[in-house]
């Protein structure tokens, strides 16, 4: 079937319309995962400085009856309990 040069410019048009379309989700998504990446996971920090520091690594996980008193996190720990 013949197509009108009018006709060809406008399809070429919504065509590259759909693919920038496509390209900015993928971007987005892109920018989303570089945005998590960039922030530091507290907890597991916090779990291996206990660690490191000869205490169970127990940070946040729900333990109510602590016995780590000498603890330095152990305040933050038990805030919600």
């Amino acid at each position: 079937m013949p197509v009108r040069k009018d006709q060809k410019i406008i399809d070429e048009t919504e065509r590259h319309a759909g693919a920038e379309k496509i390209s900015k989700a993928s971007s987005n998504n892109m920018e989303s995962d570089n945005q998590k990446k960039n922030f530091l996971d507290i907890t597991a920090l916090i779990r291996s400085v206990q660690r490191a520091e000869g205490h169970t690594d127990c940070f946040r996980k729900g333990l109510k009856d602590c016995d780590e008193v000498d603890c330095n996190w152990r305040s933050y720990c038990l805030e919600g309990h």
